[in-house]
C-alpha cells in the first residue's frame, strides 16, 4: 500500500480520524440535489482511506450533500482486474480555485462491489 499522503489542508487533517493513502482511481458518483433529483459526476481519487476520500472533479456537489460512490481501483495482483468499492457518504468540504485542481472531500463507508475485468 502507498505511504500516507499528507493533506495540505491542516484543518481537514486535524479533523481526520483515519489515515488516507495516495491512490488514483476512477470515481463515478451521484449526489442528492436540493430539488430531490440525483445528479451524476465523475472524477479521480487523490487520496482514500477507510473513512473517506478526496475526489478531483469538475462536478462539485454542495457541502453536506448525500453521496453514492463507485471507486474503481487497479488490483495489484492482476492488471486486468479492477477492485470496485461502493460507498455512501456526505460531502465535507469543497475546493475550487485556479491554484489547485477542483474537487471535494467526503466521508464515506465503503464495501467491495465485485472485481471485474477491464474492457
Amino acid at each position: 500500500m502507498s505511504p500516507p499522503y499528507p493533506d495540505t489542508n491542516a484543518e481537514a487533517e486535524e479533523k481526520r480520524k483515519a489515515v488516507r493513502y495516495r491512490i488514483s482511481g476512477l470515481v463515478s458518483f451521484q449526489w442528492l440535489a436540493a430539488n430531490g433529483e440525483w445528479k451524476d459526476g465523475v472524477g479521480i481519487t487523490r487520496d482514500i482511506g477507510k473513512a473517506g476520500l478526496f475526489v478531483e472533479s469538475e462536478s462539485i456537489p454542495p457541502v453536506s450533500s448525500v453521496l453514492k460512490l463507485i471507486v474503481s481501483l487497479p488490483a495489484g495482483w492482476n492488471k486486468e482486474t479492477l477492485l470496485r468499492l461502493g460507498g455512501t457518504g456526505y460531502v465535507r468540504h469543497i475546493r475550487q480555485g485556479p491554484s489547485q485542481p477542483s474537487g471535494f472531500g467526503a466521508s464515506a463507508i465503503f464495501h467491495v462491489v465485485v472485481p471485474t475485468s477491464k474492457g
